[in-house]
């Protein structure tokens, strides 16, 4: 298989087209929970958690703050490991999607109020199938964003990688969805979650 059709790092920056619509949409970032110094130059988080913080493990409200206003999450597409299904959850019957997790962690903390509006990107959109499984909610009340063309992450030397391996998704909870259909409609097309009703 060609290499550029392979994924071989979790490590890839949101390139800085997306976060600036990130930006437009929730004002400011407030929390970056998976993200690094450099990254941080582009996403300008007022929090930012590396991998060494550990932010599965550990509470993003307790370490950072009781409430965050703006979450932006480009989660690790990778596995997590044993040893934290069994020391978080007690079993494996959870799954072991890194991406799922966060997920869940997101989703968890803004139906309980401690976190407002937030951006989750997906790095496959394959996970679209994957976090329901750990969705709670039912993805209620977000919306999507299906980029027309894959996101050219950008690699730890600076360079944007080529022939990006995925097709991804965008999504966001929040107040303001008719904002973010607006400035992520040039990406490609956003879609809400209409919650089902039975009166027929």
């Amino acid at each position: 298989m060609n290499a550029e059709f392979m994924s071989t790092s979790n490590e890839w920056y949101t390139p800085p087209e997306i976060i600036e619509a990130v930006r437009e949409v929730l004002g400011t970032i407030d929390l970056d929970p998976c993200s690094c110094a450099k990254a941080n130059e582009t996403v300008q988080a007022t929090t930012y958690l590396t991998k060494g913080y550990d932010s599965l493990s550990n509470d993003w409200r307790r370490d950072v703050t009781k409430y965050l206003p703006t979450t932006f999450v480009n989660p690790p597409a990778g596995r997590v490991s044993r040893e934290y299904l069994l020391e978080e959850w007690g079993t494996t019957r959870v799954g072991y999607s890194q991406v799922g997790h966060y997920f869940y962690d997101w989703e968890y903390d803004h139906n309980h109020g401690w976190l407002g509006d937030g951006i989750f990107l997906l790095p496959d959109i394959n996970h679209l199938q994957t976090i329901q499984g750990y969705s709670k909610y039912k993805l209620s009340g977000m919306s999507l964003c299906v980029p027309s063309k894959r996101i050219k992450f950008i690699c730890g030397n600076g360079t944007r990688r080529k022939s990006p391996p995925h097709a991804n998704a965008i999504l966001y909870v929040g107040d303001n969805p008719k904002k973010f259909a607006k400035v992520f409609e040039k990406f490609g097309v956003v879609f809400s979650r209409v919650e089902a009703s039975y009166d027929f």
